[in-house]
């Protein structure tokens, strides 16, 4: 019997991150690596985007964050799912790793992007709370970028009202959908691991 193969082109995943950067006008690529970058390997795929100038990696947990901490000591690393277990966020805090939040109470000493509910109906606050010092970013996710433009524009404006007033936080809702075709998504980071 014979066993697959698969064989990831670095080169590809290179071009791919150049084209994204040119398309996102300044907005920085945040490369989503999660799920060993949809297993095409995460170290690889995120030296290759780091090294073409993406500004930070996304991951779904902190242990997929601690792997990637081992291998890139500087860069940017932002846990995306949830977090709750006081381990988790000790040793998220203890690796410089950054966690998208949606509760009400900040963990201590760990850089945190507030994620509001702008219409995906998952994970996510209503409002924003008061902004401690570790809040260094908003994000919210699209729904529908890819299958309702409509209401993803829709979401865009809901993310924009309620963080204008903080326009000095990273902000960031654009996914890989969104990052190609809706330009205001963009703000200061797309969030792009499909394309």
């Amino acid at each position: 019997m014979h066993r697959s193969e698969l064989t990831v082109d670095l080169g590809a995943v290179r071009r791919n991150a150049r084209t994204l950067l040119r398309a996102l006008d300044g907005a920085q690529l945040w490369a989503v690596v999660k799920a060993n970058a949809y297993g095409h390997g995460a170290v690889d795929v995120a030296g290759a985007v780091l090294d073409e100038g993406a500004g930070a990696l996304c991951v779904a947990t902190v242990p997929e964050g601690l792997v990637l901490r081992s291998e890139f000591g500087l860069a940017r690393i932002l846990v995306m799912g949830p977090t709750s277990s006081s381990r988790e966020i000790a040793e998220a805090r203890d690796a410089r790793l950054e966690l998208a939040w949606w509760e009400d109470e900040l963990p201590d000493g760990v850089r945190v992007h507030l994620k509001l509910d702008t219409g995906m109906g998952r994970w996510g606050l209503a409002e924003l709370p008061q902004l401690g010092p570790d809040v260094v970013g908003l994000m919210s996710h699209l729904a529908t970028a890819d299958s309702d433009p409509d209401f993803a524009k829709e979401q865009v404006e809901r993310f924009r009202a309620a963080t204008e007033p903080y326009a000095g936080l990273m902000r960031h809702v654009a996914n890989s959908a969104a990052a190609l075709r809706l330009p205001s998504a963009r703000f200061d980071a797309a969030r792009c691991g499909v394309a």
